[in-house]
């Protein structure tokens, strides 16, 4: 079925920013409101925090289009499988398919009904933190164990005989579990609750899942090499102490983000740590955080 998107105004002439790889983008009509296309609101200011996408231009330079939807239904029932979006330049009215979207989930008329649904502030940015460590095992192993030393709860997503399992609250166990490969270790005051997918052999844990959950995220190490032939592994660290909901910005508790800064803290006094230079923050906050030991 393939339906031509028109706003609630009666717009069918937009500017668009896509984030093709993901399938999640903002139409604008000449009158400048914004609108998530189909479920793109779920993940739309999640995606930005990085990079803001430049408008879509066609091969004429005209940044105007006509958007075509067709929706491809799965053969079992009438729900959306999968919407493949096509656009029509205003001006020299060539056709382009710019992205297909995959759709896991029932119900789905909205994304029929409701193509477009509008967006009051399509750039918000909240605070996020990206840290790189350089360690050998040793330094991983001090870390795990002042953290078990202050409670916090530690759980790990890691291969087992060629599957992938979640160990959620480890103890002792977690350095047995870090010699072998692991996915992510997961860094949390309570335990977590894992929105995660399994089939017969592997756990599948959801991406990011520290966006918006009260979780500090280690992934698994980059093996490098350094001064002659020596190895070590190049870490890296994921948090928010704010998050978005229904276009607004919220911070997490006051709990987390005092153990994120004792975090932060014990790793400024052992190691030199890197803050990802597109990460959004105050300077002011990441100086006092960071003092001399900021890159």
């Amino acid at each position: 079925m393939q339906k031509n998107i028109i706003s609630e105004l009666g717009e069918d002439v937009f500017s668009l920013r896509l984030l093709k790889d993901e399938g999640v983008g903002i139409a604008t009509d000449k009158n400048g409101k914004n609108y998530f296309l189909f479920d793109s609101k779920d993940y739309w200011y999640d995606l930005i925090q990085e990079r803001y996408p430049s408008e879509l231009k066609c091969k004429c330079k005209n940044k105007k289009f006509m958007i075509i939807a067709d929706y491809e239904e799965r053969s079992e029932s009438n729900d959306v499988k999968c919407i493949h979006l096509t656009t029509r330049c205003e001006t020299c009215g060539s056709e382009k398919k710019q992205m297909s979207i995959d759709i896991d989930y029932s119900p789905t008329n909205q994304l029929v009904e409701m193509p477009l649904e509008f967006c009051e502030k399509p750039k918000i940015k909240y605070k996020y933190y990206e840290l790189t460590m350089f360690w050998v095992k040793k330094d991983l192993i001090d870390f795990l164990r002042w953290l078990r030393n202050k409670k916090y709860i530690i759980s790990v997503w890691y291969w087992e005989n060629d599957s992938r399992k979640l160990s959620v609250n480890v103890r002792n166990e977690i350095f047995d579990i870090v010699d072998s490969t692991y996915l992510s270790i997961y860094i949390s005051e309570n335990e977590p609750v894992f929105n995660v997918q399994d089939d017969e052999k592997s756990v599948y844990v959801q991406r990011e899942i520290w966006r918006k959950e009260e979780i500090i995220e280690l992934g698994s190490p980059i093996s490098m090499v350094y001064e002659m032939n020596k190895r070590g592994n190049l870490y890296y660290m994921h948090f928010c102490t704010e998050f978005i909901k229904d276009g607004r910005v919220f911070s997490k508790t006051e709990e987390f983000c005092n153990n994120t800064k004792q975090v932060i803290e014990w790793l400024k006094t052992r190691y030199v740590i890197k803050r990802g230079k597109n990460c959004y923050d105050n300077q002011n906050e990441l100086e006092r955080l960071f003092g001399e030991k900021y890159v």
